[in-house]
């Protein structure tokens, strides 16, 4: 028979972001990193976990996402990271976690607006399911259609 884990809260120091909903985050070399969201407004900011100290730290090189993104999808890839922001002008940005002084890319454009869809990578490419059409879903966008981006 299954038994549910606990939940257990794991206090961080630190200055933290502020709370939201509808981020995204990846692991990457002993640390969590949050994406966007939505806090009131749609969020241009990220920020990092270190799980080594648990606290919130501020990457050297930060530059906030050049756009605002409620409910983006997002993956790592390798080193990558890749935000797909459908909301925001359906735009694709990229940064590289080995080089944040390098900033966000900018590198392509999703295929509809979107808020609120999933993705995950695999083998190199990134699969992308699900969101709706508004933040305020009036449409959810077709489960059947399964969209493959190789960065």
């Amino acid at each position: 028979m299954y038994t549910a884990g606990r939940w257990l809260p794991v206090p961080l120091s630190g200055a933290a972001l502020t709370g939201r909903s509808g981020a995204f985050m990846v692991y990457y070399k002993e640390a969590l990193y949050v994406f966007g969201g939505y806090s009131g407004s749609a969020c241009s900011d990220w920020g990092k976990i270190n799980l080594k100290t648990l606290s919130w730290e501020t990457p050297a090189g930060y530059a906030a996402i050049p756009s605002a993104v409620i409910s983006p999808g997002g993956a790592l890839v390798g080193s990558r990271v890749y935000l797909f922001a459908g909301d925001a002008g359906k735009t694709i940005y990229s940064l590289d976690l080995e080089n944040i002084a390098g900033g966000w890319a900018h590198i392509g454009s999703f295929p509809s607006n979107s808020y609120g869809h999933t993705a995950c990578a695999l083998g190199g490419r990134i699969f992308i399911v699900g969101g709706t059409n508004t933040p305020a879903p009036t449409v959810c966008l077709a489960s059947n259609i399964l969209l493959e981006f190789t960065p």
